[in-house]
């Protein structure tokens, strides 16, 4: 049964105000701490999923499932990537040094430095006084809600276990890459979801990554790393999934380029459907078939829109070059399962 336990995140915002024996209003970056929600679940929830490390991760990550919960969480690390981090000492860190690091849960370092409001500088939060601290005639405007609404998002996808901190995680694969021509790399790494990932297996799947190389790239390899699965229940990734999100990233992005008041009526509403097709090709009620139909169209759907949006990308050759190395394409009705009608 989780709980929910409570921590003080300081932070900063903007405000619009008056101050005193001044007539004109100035804009001011104040200071506070905001109480935040933080998840807690029993140590017999949480599951070693996967182990992983290659040359740039010096360190073994573990990364664990939870029970109830989807993907996999990373424990976070103090500053030092080594003592693991605690409630208790993310706030000393955020409110008293001030540090930023890499397993901070919030981006940026959103706590403890934030940006201003033209986005362009960094800021560090002990600069800057409290609202009690200015004498105030008149306070027009702030965005103090919209500031804690933003950690509070960012905190949500943390979860406090047997004392440590864990935060969402991306599952591990083995990565394809080609170094040069007949040289390939195999990495055990973490790709996001939407990039253009070269060639990705899932992380039980080394064997059918080098025969990939060996019989398809017809190149010599080399493993980085080493990835190992400690329950095959963890394995949720599937790289139709990846290749499908990554088509249609491209091919939205490509609609978005025009206006879309502008655009021919059935390409609005293939923009329409690629875009619910999107939403749901990573979500819990994905679509295998639906996932191999946008690989297969990949190359019909890319040939329309070039003829009825007029894109100089749309789908790059190389990516198709490269799904057609990995899956069958097929010049097939690009409309099909899609729910789209023309006039």
């Amino acid at each position: 049964m989780s709980q929910k336990v409570a921590i003080e995140v300081p932070y900063v915002y903007n405000a619009t105000v008056v101050k005193a024996r001044c007539r004109k209003h100035v804009d001011i970056l104040f200071r506070d701490e905001a109480p935040m929600l933080l998840e807690a679940v029993p140590s017999e929830q949480r599951h070693e999923a996967f182990r992983y490390q290659n040359s740039k991760v010096k360190h073994e990550i573990i990364l664990s499932t939870f029970d109830g919960k989807d993907g996999v969480y990373k424990a976070l690390l103090e500053p030092d990537l080594k003592t693991p981090l605690s409630p208790g000492r993310l706030e000393y860190l955020l409110s008293k040094k001030g540090v930023t690091w890499c397993d901070n849960p919030f981006p940026f370092a959103a706590a403890a430095h934030m940006v201003n409001r033209s986005g362009t500088d960094i800021i560090d939060i002990r600069t800057h006084q409290y609202r009690h601290e200015v004498p105030i005639k008149e306070w027009r405007w702030d965005d103090r809600l919209a500031r804690i609404a933003n950690l509070q998002w960012w905190l949500d996808l943390v979860i406090l276990c047997n004392g440590v901190l864990y935060r969402r995680d991306l599952e591990p694969v083995w990565l394809v890459k080609l170094t040069s021509p007949g040289e390939a790399k195999i990495s055990a790494t973490t790709c996001p979801a939407g990039e253009d990932p070269f060639f990705t297996f899932k992380a039980d799947a080394l064997d059918e990554a080098i025969d990939f190389v060996k019989e398809r790239l017809k190149s010599r390899f080399n493993i980085d790393g080493a990835l190992k699965v400690s329950s095959a229940l963890a394995v949720r990734r599937n790289d139709r999934q990846m290749a499908a999100y990554h088509v249609l990233k491209v091919f939205l992005s490509d609609i978005e380029c025009n206006p879309l008041q502008e655009l021919p009526t059935h390409i609005l509403r293939l923009y329409c459907a690629l875009r619910e097709c999107k939403e749901s090709v990573l979500g819990s009620g994905w679509s295998e078939e639906i996932c191999d139909q946008i690989i297969r169209n990949a190359l019909t759907l890319s040939k329309v829109l070039q003829q009825n949006v007029g894109s100089p990308t749309c789908i790059k050759k190389s990516v198709l070059q490269r799904f057609s190395l990995r899956w069958e394409l097929e010049e097939v009705d690009p409309f099909r399962g899609l729910s789209i009608s023309f006039d």
